[in-house]
């Protein structure tokens, strides 16, 4: 927009000093006036094109700060005490359930790992023994998620057979390393519930846009 701004006082300016030159010679007494009024006119005309390009200049300027302040930006990450979470038992599907996070903060925040992290854990709160946490199908992370933006994660594992190591009464998720996990219910129905692990392996796939 500004080049176009300077292009239009530049040919303003040029058809003002065309016009002003012209009137002189029509109607000058002397050489001498005539020659004082396109001086005049054209050291307007060039002081406006400089002034026309200052103000460019520093516009374009301002504007170069301005963009290399917001990439400059980083998102933080995101973590369990920002966001509210959810562990839901499937009733039907591929899957045995899955877990919905949604940013609850006033902040928007970056979903770096490509899965979260999440331990069985039974009654009375410790880690079940013995169980492999597999990764599987690949996400789509990084998520910036915004407030009121969610993301979800599938997990998978045999609840039934003959072969049931251990009644699952709750889940610990961390969404990146080092950080203090969070204790969630599942949910079937929208009411908790207790689950029976049948084997030793949990597959957790990778976090999606929900």
């Amino acid at each position: 927009m500004r080049a176009h701004i300077i292009g239009k006082t530049l040919v303003a300016a040029a058809v003002g000093a065309a016009s002003l030159t012209a009137c002189g010679s029509l109607h000058a007494d002397s050489p001498q006036s005539t020659r004082v009024t396109a001086e005049t006119t054209a050291n307007s005309a060039t002081a406006g094109t400089a002034s026309d390009r200052t103000e460019a200049a520093s516009g374009a300027n301002l504007s170069t700060e301005d963009t290399t302040g917001d990439s400059a930006r980083e998102l933080g990450p995101c973590s369990v005490q920002q966001v509210e979470s959810e562990f839901v038992l499937a009733t039907t599907g591929r899957v045995a359930g899955h877990v919905t996070i949604t940013n609850n903060s006033g902040e928007p925040c970056q979903l770096d790992n490509a899965r979260p992290a999440i331990e069985f854990t039974g009654r009375d709160g410790t880690p079940i023994e013995d169980v492999s946490y597999l990764p599987g199908r690949p996400g789509t992370t990084p998520i910036t998620l915004a407030p009121g933006d969610s993301a979800a994660a599938e997990l998978d594992w045999q609840d039934m057979g003959d072969q049931c190591v251990a009644r699952v009464w709750a889940m610990d998720m961390a969404l990146r390393p080092g950080e203090a996990p969070k204790s969630l219910d599942p949910l079937a129905n929208d009411k908790p519930w207790v689950f029976d692990l049948c084997g030793h392996e949990v597959t957790v796939h990778g976090w999606r846009e929900a």
